[in-house]
């Protein structure tokens, strides 16, 4: 506290003041308190009177002064408003213009928006007095570039009409039809990681040897100048502009600004000993079957593969793109707004980078409880770690985190000795092919922002002996999950768990009831045993078998009709059954027969079950809904928002939000369609 108000006054009574013990510094100091406080809420609305510095909830309010309805306030400020608040002034100006719709596209969604005015790709009858090249009546389908590319937001090709309404997402070709295509994946730049060495100068892009495809890098936005090109969006990477790009840079022919992958931002980097290569080394090609090439690196971009002329002798990073539908799991993303408790931290081990740590087991090594309580390990690059971590130490709290927009991967197990007397243990950020074994009384273990991928084992795994241990995961990826019985509550946030391989998704073995769980905005693939459950806004795509039925709860969420869980609320498909089963009852006048109860079920459960894009682990898609998914599954949350782990994305209320903007853009006369796109190829 500072002495501003104190020091205003008379020097003889702050001397006075002194002689008696400063009882007016103590009042002084209580004033000075009030005082700034009330200093900041007026500073505050004072920022409230403009768009871009007022707090979350004026928005509206400010909107409703320039004559916009349906707008509302963003939680935690994501997805917000605020940019198309601003800009509606400068939309207005060029109402029905393609760049406008694009840009309102972007500001409601956040997702990267393309215009489409279809009546400008209809094949036409030509005259001859009015030639119209860009529109011939046949398509032309001898170059491979232009097919690859059609039914897509950057198609090139004639079409005939379609008479389907556009704003069902059925129809798209006609004169009156325009379309927004917006693409749900996001491009994560990851840099200078550790590629899989197969050997004989032979890797792969992914640190765990899968094969993943690349992803562009996209570059930054051209607001209302111009539509987005190809090298401008999220979407996979094509080989035939990038081999296109490369021969003319072999040539010395100057960059076209249509296709610029190697330019200042390259679409991949790989570095040997140090020295980045440059683009003209690079060949672009089909490594299905692996081949050896004349010259140079040769690169597969759809499987993640690397080939080299030689071996090289120094070591090999890459920096490359991936894709994924958002935050979640382990990521090169920002992960402090999702802290939310922080370790007493009074020792700061680094590993990696100047003056770190080599390895993970040598930080652990260099810690001592006894002299620091707590420590936090952090994890400074991108790097593997190879083989299991064993964690001895006696007591303490430990923190390994992966330093912010980084993705360190664990090439092994995580597992606490049965010795070890950690009283709570932190992981965060991690890529992990291996397990999290617990076999020591731990008293608390938080996971968050972690990913879990080697399948036919549980992803976490507790000791039956640990009775006091509580779990908190938030934002992670697992396979199966195997907890005691009489373990402390555990609870899944945002998370993803995936069981469809093994005997149980959550369990403490197969057919065994886990301890107390909650599961809130998490999708379950596989079946769950739980001794008692807290079932929020999630998807449960199997049997759900609850020990205690007369605790807990079970809201907001899809579980099968199979399934023993607490008294439902505003679950499917069990609300949509109770829906025609009313209708059904009322239109016959009698009391439903088996056989016709059966059939209701069965038509609730075709109408509301959950379609996802992809399951596929590898998939950049992974557990995403289909846009085609039911509203009783993608508006069922308790904020209308869609079940499952991808609620964060709020894709419903960002969909909401574009649909009542886009009727005031379009020009009269004119219908749009919004279209989800995911990448080329997916499911």
């Amino acid at each position: 506290m500072s002495d501003k108000l104190y020091n205003l006054l008379p020097a003889v009574y702050r001397q006075r003041d002194a002689e008696n013990g400063e009882p007016l510094r103590g009042l002084m100091a209580i004033l000075e308190e009030q005082y700034e406080a009330l200093e900041a809420d007026m500073a505050q609305l004072y920022d409230n009177w403009f768009i871009e510095t007022c707090e979350e909830w004026v928005v509206p309010y400010i909107a409703d002064l320039l004559g916009l309805k349906g707008i509302e306030p963003s939680p935690q400020g994501e997805f917000s408003q605020r940019s198309f608040v601003a800009n509606t002034l400068a939309y207005r100006r060029r109402k029905g213009t393609a760049p406008v719709i694009e840009q309102i596209g972007t500001d409601l969604t956040g997702h990267p928006a393309k215009v489409t005015e279809y009546f400008q790709t209809l094949a036409a009858h030509q005259n001859l007095n009015h030639l119209q090249l860009h529109r011939p009546g046949t398509a032309l389908v001898r170059p491979a570039a232009l097919a690859c590319r059609a039914h897509g937001p950057f198609d090139p090709l004639p079409h005939g009409v379609e008479v389907r309404s556009i704003s069902s997402g059925r129809g798209r070709y006609n004169i009156p039809n325009i379309g927004l295509d917006l693409w749900r994946i996001q491009s994560r730049w990851i840099e200078e990681a550790n590629p899989t060495n197969l050997g004989g100068g032979r890797y792969l892009f992914d640190p765990l040897g899968r094969e993943r495809p690349l992803f562009n890098r996209p570059r930054n936005d051209t607001g209302l100048e111009s539509s987005p090109l190809p090298s401008e969006v999220p979407d996979l990477l094509d080989w035939r502009p990038l081999r296109q790009e490369l021969e003319r840079l072999r040539e010395g022919v100057a960059q076209d600004a249509e296709d610029v992958y190697f330019g200042r931002q390259p679409v991949f980097e790989i570095t040997v000993g140090g020295v980045s290569l440059a683009a003209e080394e690079f060949s672009i090609a089909s490594l299905d079957p692996w081949r050896k090439p004349s010259r140079g690196v040769a690169v597969d971009v759809g499987r993640g593969r690397i080939a080299f002329a030689s071996p090289p002798a120094a070591k090999v990073l890459v920096s490359y793109a991936d894709g994924f539908p958002g935050d979640l799991g382990a990521g090169p993303y920002d992960r402090r707004r999702y802290q939310v408790q922080e370790i007493r931290r009074e020792l700061t081990l680094f590993v990696g980078g100047d003056g770190g740590y080599p390895d993970l087991t040598s930080a652990l090594a260099a810690w001592d409880p006894e002299t620091d309580p707590s420590a936090r390990i952090l994890l400074r690059d991108n790097r593997i770690f190879s083989g299991d971590i064993v964690i001895k130490q006696s007591k303490g709290s430990l923190r390994i985190e992966a330093q912010n927009g980084t993705r360190p991967v664990l090439k092994g197990s995580l597992r606490l000795a049965a010795t070890c007397g950690l009283a709570s243990l932190w992981v965060e950020g991690v890529l992990i092919n291996g397990v999290l074994e617990v076999n020591s009384n731990l008293q608390q273990l938080q996971l968050l922002c972690c990913t879990f991928v080697k399948s036919g084992v549980p992803s976490l795994r507790v000791d039956p002996n640990n009775r006091g241990l509580t779990v908190v995961a938030s934002r992670c990826i697992f396979g199966p999950v195997q907890l005691p019985r009489d373990m402390g509550p555990a609870r899944f946030e945002d998370c993803v768990i995936d069981g469809r391989n093994d005997d149980f998704a959550i369990a403490s073995g197969k057919a065994a009831f886990a301890g107390a769980t909650g599961v809130v905005r998490t999708t379950v693939l596989g079946s769950c045993w739980l001794k008692q459950g807290e079932l929020s806004e999630s998807l449960f795509t199997d049997v759900v078998h609850c020990e205690r039925i007369q605790a807990g709860c079970c809201r907001y969420s899809w579980i099968p009709f199979e399934s023993r869980v607490p008294s439902r609320f505003r679950c499917q498909p069990s609300d949509r059954y109770e829906e025609l089963k009313i209708m059904r009852t009322r239109e016959i006048g009698l009391p439903l027969t088996d056989p016709e109860v059966n059939t209701l079920r069965e038509q609730a459960r075709r109408e509301s079950l959950p379609r996802f894009v992809s399951l596929d682990p590898l998939s950049p898609a992974y557990a995403l809904l289909s846009a085609q998914c039911p509203e009783a599954v993608v508006e069922g949350a308790e904020d209308r928002g869609e079940m499952g782990a991808w609620h964060c994305l709020q894709e419903a209320r960002r969909r909401r939000h574009l649909h009542s903007a886009l009727q005031d853009y379009v020009r009269f006369g004119m219908e749009a369609g919004v279209f989800r796109t995911t990448p080329r190829g997916t499911p």
